[in-house]
Protein backbone atom coordinates (compact mmCIF):
# COMPACT_ATOMS: atom_id res chain seq x y z
CA UNK A 1 0.00 0.00 0.00
CA UNK A 2 1.43 3.36 -0.91
CA UNK A 3 0.21 7.04 0.26
CA UNK A 4 1.11 9.73 -1.74
CA UNK A 5 -0.13 13.03 -3.47
CA UNK A 6 -2.29 10.54 -5.91
CA UNK A 7 -4.46 9.96 -3.27
CA UNK A 8 -6.64 12.54 -1.67
CA UNK A 9 -6.13 13.25 1.82
CA UNK A 10 -9.46 12.30 3.09
CA UNK A 11 -8.85 8.89 2.04
CA UNK A 12 -5.60 8.42 3.82
CA UNK A 13 -7.52 7.59 7.04
CA UNK A 14 -9.70 4.88 6.64
CA UNK A 15 -6.65 3.47 4.52
CA UNK A 16 -4.67 3.60 7.39
CA UNK A 17 -7.19 2.07 9.58
CA UNK A 18 -8.55 -0.56 7.22
CA UNK A 19 -4.69 -1.40 7.01
CA UNK A 20 -3.83 -2.00 10.82
CA UNK A 21 -7.28 -3.45 11.18
CA UNK A 22 -6.76 -6.16 8.71
CA UNK A 23 -2.99 -6.14 9.51
CA UNK A 24 -3.75 -7.37 13.27
CA UNK A 25 -6.16 -10.27 12.21
CA UNK A 26 -3.70 -11.34 9.89
CA UNK A 27 -1.26 -11.21 12.65
CA UNK A 28 -3.52 -12.90 14.88
CA UNK A 29 -4.31 -15.67 12.88
CA UNK A 30 -0.17 -16.64 12.21
CA UNK A 31 -1.13 -15.40 8.51
CA UNK A 32 1.63 -13.16 8.67
CA UNK A 33 4.62 -12.43 10.73
CA UNK A 34 6.04 -9.15 10.29
CA UNK A 35 5.42 -6.00 7.99
CA UNK A 36 7.92 -3.81 6.85
CA UNK A 37 7.47 -0.43 6.48
CA UNK A 38 9.16 1.85 4.07
CA UNK A 39 9.51 6.02 3.76
CA UNK A 40 10.01 7.70 0.42
CA UNK A 41 11.56 11.10 1.11
CA UNK A 42 11.15 14.04 -1.72
CA UNK A 43 14.31 13.65 -2.82
CA UNK A 44 12.74 10.22 -3.95
CA UNK A 45 15.16 8.19 -1.46
CA UNK A 46 13.51 4.97 -0.23
CA UNK A 47 14.60 3.84 3.66
CA UNK A 48 13.24 1.54 5.92
CA UNK A 49 11.19 3.00 8.67
CA UNK A 50 14.08 2.07 11.12
CA UNK A 51 16.70 3.72 9.68
CA UNK A 52 14.40 7.41 9.92
CA UNK A 53 15.48 9.84 12.51
CA UNK A 54 13.75 10.68 15.59
CA UNK A 55 12.32 13.70 14.32
CA UNK A 56 10.37 12.03 11.23
CA UNK A 57 9.46 9.31 13.48
CA UNK A 58 7.81 11.44 15.72
CA UNK A 59 5.87 13.55 13.13
CA UNK A 60 4.95 10.19 11.06
CA UNK A 61 4.06 8.56 14.77
CA UNK A 62 2.01 11.87 15.85
CA UNK A 63 -0.18 12.30 12.17
CA UNK A 64 -0.63 8.54 12.27
CA UNK A 65 -2.10 8.62 15.58
CA UNK A 66 -4.46 11.31 14.72
CA UNK A 67 -5.69 9.65 11.88
CA UNK A 68 -6.59 6.70 13.38
CA UNK A 69 -8.86 8.53 16.15
CA UNK A 70 -9.71 11.71 14.04
CA UNK A 71 -13.44 12.14 13.14
CA UNK A 72 -15.72 15.67 12.02
CA UNK A 73 -15.48 18.27 14.77
CA UNK A 74 -13.00 16.42 16.69
CA UNK A 75 -10.94 18.73 19.07
CA UNK A 76 -7.26 17.58 18.99
CA UNK A 77 -4.56 18.05 21.44
CA UNK A 78 -0.30 18.39 20.73
CA UNK A 79 1.69 19.39 23.31
CA UNK A 80 5.46 20.68 21.90
CA UNK A 81 4.96 18.86 18.40
CA UNK A 82 8.12 20.46 18.06
CA UNK A 83 10.57 17.98 19.51
CA UNK A 84 13.18 16.59 17.79
CA UNK A 85 11.77 18.91 14.33
CA UNK A 86 14.22 20.40 12.16
CA UNK A 87 13.18 24.15 12.03
CA UNK A 88 11.52 23.83 8.55
CA UNK A 89 9.71 21.12 9.66
CA UNK A 90 8.23 23.12 12.64
CA UNK A 91 7.38 25.96 10.07
CA UNK A 92 5.41 23.76 8.22
CA UNK A 93 3.78 21.56 10.99
CA UNK A 94 0.57 23.72 11.22
CA UNK A 95 0.36 23.26 7.11
CA UNK A 96 0.56 19.97 7.48
CA UNK A 97 -2.00 19.29 9.89
CA UNK A 98 -4.77 21.48 7.60
CA UNK A 99 -3.70 19.84 4.40
CA UNK A 100 -3.87 16.30 6.23
CA UNK A 101 -7.16 16.87 8.49
CA UNK A 102 -9.05 19.63 6.76
CA UNK A 103 -11.51 17.18 5.42
CA UNK A 104 -12.98 16.90 9.55
CA UNK A 105 -13.31 19.97 10.31
CA UNK A 106 -11.09 19.75 13.39
CA UNK A 107 -9.73 22.00 16.06
CA UNK A 108 -6.11 21.59 16.52
CA UNK A 109 -4.85 22.87 20.33
CA UNK A 110 -0.73 23.04 20.26
CA UNK A 111 1.56 23.95 23.06
CA UNK A 112 4.64 25.19 22.00
CA UNK A 113 7.88 26.80 23.14
CA UNK A 114 8.99 27.56 19.44
CA UNK A 115 8.44 30.34 17.73
CA UNK A 116 8.99 28.22 14.07
CA UNK A 117 5.18 26.84 15.20
CA UNK A 118 3.20 29.90 14.83
CA UNK A 119 1.90 30.60 10.91
CA UNK A 120 -0.75 33.03 9.57
CA UNK A 121 -2.74 29.89 9.54
CA UNK A 122 -2.57 29.79 13.59
CA UNK A 123 -4.19 32.02 16.41
CA UNK A 124 -1.76 32.22 18.62
CA UNK A 125 -2.84 32.70 22.78
CA UNK A 126 -0.98 32.99 25.97
CA UNK A 127 -2.29 31.64 30.02
CA UNK A 128 -1.54 33.75 32.41
CA UNK A 129 -3.06 34.22 35.89
CA UNK A 130 -5.64 31.67 34.81
CA UNK A 131 -6.47 33.76 31.90
CA UNK A 132 -6.57 33.56 28.27
CA UNK A 133 -5.21 36.24 26.36
CA UNK A 134 -4.86 36.63 22.17
CA UNK A 135 -1.15 37.38 21.38
CA UNK A 136 -0.85 39.67 18.03
CA UNK A 137 2.51 39.96 16.42
CA UNK A 138 4.55 39.61 13.21
CA UNK A 139 5.07 36.40 12.26
CA UNK A 140 7.73 36.83 9.87
CA UNK A 141 10.25 38.30 12.59
CA UNK A 142 11.72 35.72 15.04
CA UNK A 143 13.25 38.21 17.49
CA UNK A 144 9.59 39.42 17.78
CA UNK A 145 8.07 36.17 18.40
CA UNK A 146 10.61 35.21 21.02
CA UNK A 147 10.05 38.14 22.54
CA UNK A 148 6.29 38.74 22.62
CA UNK A 149 5.71 34.51 22.89
CA UNK A 150 8.54 33.59 25.26
CA UNK A 151 9.95 36.93 26.97
CA UNK A 152 13.35 36.00 25.42
CA UNK A 153 15.61 38.81 23.67
CA UNK A 154 18.32 37.42 21.66
CA UNK A 155 22.06 39.71 21.32
CA UNK A 156 22.23 42.05 18.63
CA UNK A 157 18.54 42.04 18.43
CA UNK A 158 17.26 44.39 15.88
CA UNK A 159 13.53 44.37 17.05
CA UNK A 160 14.70 45.30 20.58
CA UNK A 161 16.75 48.67 18.55
CA UNK A 162 13.67 49.33 16.73
CA UNK A 163 11.89 49.05 19.86
CA UNK A 164 14.20 51.17 21.64
CA UNK A 165 13.78 53.59 19.09
CA UNK A 166 9.93 53.68 19.80
CA UNK A 167 10.07 53.91 23.41
CA UNK A 168 12.14 57.57 23.08
CA UNK A 169 10.42 58.77 20.21
CA UNK A 170 7.45 58.58 21.92
CA UNK A 171 8.78 59.43 25.31
CA UNK A 172 9.98 62.81 23.52
CA UNK A 173 6.87 63.40 21.61
CA UNK A 174 5.19 62.91 25.19
CA UNK A 175 2.94 60.33 23.93
CA UNK A 176 4.54 58.58 27.15
CA UNK A 177 5.51 60.05 30.41
CA UNK A 178 8.97 59.82 32.50
CA UNK A 179 7.21 56.72 34.26
CA UNK A 180 5.99 55.12 31.68
CA UNK A 181 9.17 54.91 29.64
CA UNK A 182 11.34 54.04 32.43
CA UNK A 183 8.60 51.24 33.37
CA UNK A 184 9.27 49.79 29.90
CA UNK A 185 13.53 49.82 29.97
CA UNK A 186 13.04 48.50 33.28
CA UNK A 187 10.86 45.30 32.13
CA UNK A 188 12.91 45.26 28.99
CA UNK A 189 16.19 45.45 30.86
CA UNK A 190 15.14 41.81 33.14
CA UNK A 191 14.47 40.28 29.84
CA UNK A 192 18.24 40.86 28.75
CA UNK A 193 20.76 38.19 29.08
CA UNK A 194 23.33 39.88 26.80
CA UNK A 195 25.46 43.00 29.15
CA UNK A 196 25.96 44.98 26.05
CA UNK A 197 22.42 45.52 25.87
CA UNK A 198 21.63 46.12 29.61
CA UNK A 199 24.53 49.02 30.00
CA UNK A 200 22.36 50.29 26.78
CA UNK A 201 18.98 50.73 28.32
CA UNK A 202 21.04 51.59 31.64
CA UNK A 203 22.33 54.74 29.21
CA UNK A 204 18.54 55.38 27.71
CA UNK A 205 17.31 55.09 31.64
CA UNK A 206 20.01 57.85 32.96
CA UNK A 207 18.88 60.09 29.93
CA UNK A 208 15.33 59.93 30.30
CA UNK A 209 15.67 60.98 33.92
CA UNK A 210 18.13 63.49 33.55
CA UNK A 211 16.07 65.14 31.03
CA UNK A 212 18.76 64.77 28.32
CA UNK A 213 16.36 63.85 25.40
CA UNK A 214 14.15 66.38 23.49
Amino acid sequence: MTLDNTIPNQLHTPLIQNFFKEYNELKKNNTVKDVNFNLQKESNETILFNEISSGEASQISTLSFISQHISKASIVLIDEPENSLHPKWQREYINNLINNFSYYDASFFLSTHSPFIINKSSSAYEIRDFKVFRKEVDINNIEELLWNYFDIITPENEFLSRHLTDILERYRRNVASQQQALDELKIIKRLCLDNIQKNVINDLCSMIQNREIY
